[in-house]
């Protein structure tokens, strides 16, 4: 088994109080970026960025091109989705309502839909409105104003969007207050255990700490909406215990479209030359399928039951 605690670089002996379990002095620094240092909890695993950088409120597609991301995204993450509840369907059986917070284009909520659930979902982004109305209940709303919409749900989810938050308690308490008694809860997240991870937080190690391309490209620093953790199996159980909830099932997901990674790039990297594109689309796709190949992709999906 690959000891992934040896990947880790401390550069600095600082400490912080880890935002997950927070532990006082578990925090060390694990190397600089650009716009943040990242920090890694000796206790919980967790990976998280302090300061906190550039995530604000407002819509995300005033940063990236709206046709452009849902071309690319679309087939993608609809194809993840019904693979999901395909291979989970005894979970999804008796489920009468879910809201998806994070929505984006409602791609899970179509899918979903087709088992006659009641569907929610909630995204701050305005553009979003008139695609997701359309076939569901749209709140434009943030996170942490879930309690404003009214009732609550079987099912709260959460696909790519729980790593944004810069407080992950307070989303959570919120959320809680939402669900039925034994309702799920689903995140899916950057996995910081995956293969491409891995090798990201090797290359910083290796380098000390002046090869960090691969994990500035991870965290996203170069847009305003960027991740703010990086989470493993451990981390996150830890973070969900806290929160009342037992965790039932764990899977792995892709973290891009192995047949479309060069049109990822043009969408959220336009820094990238040409050539750039070309070389890291190849070897990001083929990393990709290692990594599934390995079971050790670098999404994590996790869905715990309220206790």
């Amino acid at each position: 088994m690959f000891d992934y605690s040896h990947v880790m670089i401390l550069f600095m002996s600082k400490t912080v109080i880890c935002p997950i379990c927070f532990c006082p002095n578990s925090s060390k620094n694990l190397v600089k970026l650009s716009v943040t240092i990242l920090y890694r909890c000796d206790l919980c695993g967790v990976v998280f960025c302090s300061p906190n950088f550039h995530n604000r409120r407002g819509d995300f597609f005033d940063v990236y091109p709206v046709d452009q991301w849902i071309k690319y995204y679309a087939p993608f993450r609809l194809r993840t989705h019904q693979r999901f509840i395909r291979n989970h369907s005894k979970i999804f059986s008796s489920i009468k309502s879910v809201m998806d917070i994070g929505c984006a284009a409602g791609w899970f909520l179509d899918v979903v839909k087709k088992n006659k659930i009641l569907t929610v979902g909630i995204d701050p982004s305005p553009s979003m409105k008139g695609m997701v109305s359309k076939k569901h209940k749209f709140y434009s709303l943030a996170a942490d104003q879930v309690n404003c919409v009214r009732g609550v749900f079987n099912m709260v989810t959460f696909w790519n969007v729980f790593e944004h938050f810069g407080d992950p308690h307070k989303i959570l308490n919120k959320v809680s207050k939402k669900l039925t008694k034994s309702g799920l809860l689903i995140l899916s997240v950057p996995n910081q255990n995956g293969f491409i991870s891995r090798i990201s937080y090797l290359l910083a190690k290796i380098s000390k700490g002046k090869l960090v391309f691969p994990l500035e490209e991870l965290f996203q620093t170069n847009n305003a909406f960027g991740h703010l953790f990086h989470y493993n199996r451990r981390s996150l159980t830890v973070l969900l215990k806290k929160h009342k909830f037992a965790p039932l099932l764990w899977e792995g997901s892709d973290i891009v479209d192995t047949a479309n990674v060069r049109q990822r790039f043009t969408i959220a990297d336009n820094h990238f030359d040409e050539i750039k594109q070309q070389v890291l689309a190849i070897v990001i796709g083929w990393m990709t399928k290692l990594a599934g190949w390995l079971n050790l992709q670098d999404e994590l999906v996790v869905v715990a039951r309220r206790m």
